[in-house]
């Protein structure tokens, strides 16, 4: 009888990746960490490139929106599970705009992370 180790069973679910395949743009995460330098807080920028697929909420998804917010630009990002997570609040930049995660959902074991993001007006020049 052959033993199987845990790590190389696949989840049973549908693996997404070729999905997304074509359809993917470059982005840039930026990765931000604070810390004490001579008892000083610094932050220590880091950027990493990811590839993932930018779109569009549908309508009836912003209407659900408060109303102050459904003129902001909303997408869903979809990334490949084998990038770093990404955290909430982070900044991502795609085609030279600054978008700012506000939400996640982990469907790694179907290969991918979706991500709720927004227009980041404060930092887009």
């Amino acid at each position: 009888m052959k033993i199987t180790k845990l790590s190389e069973l696949s989840s049973g679910m549908p693996q997404m990746q070729t999905a997304l395949q074509g359809w993917e743009v470059l982005i840039l995460a930026d990765y931000i960490k604070q810390e004490w330098v001579n008892g000083e807080p610094v932050e220590i920028k880091k950027t990493e490139k990811i590839i993932g697929t930018r779109q569009p909420l549908k309508f009836e998804e912003v209407e659900l929106l408060p109303e102050g917010q459904r003129n902001w630009k909303h997408y869903w990002l979809h990334v490949d599970a084998k990038y770093k997570q990404l955290n909430i609040q982070q900044i991502v930049t795609i085609k030279g705009q600054n978008y700012r995660i506000m939400a996640i959902q982990d469907y790694s074991l179907n290969g991918f992370y979706e991500y709720h993001i927004v227009k980041d007006y404060q930092n887009n020049a």
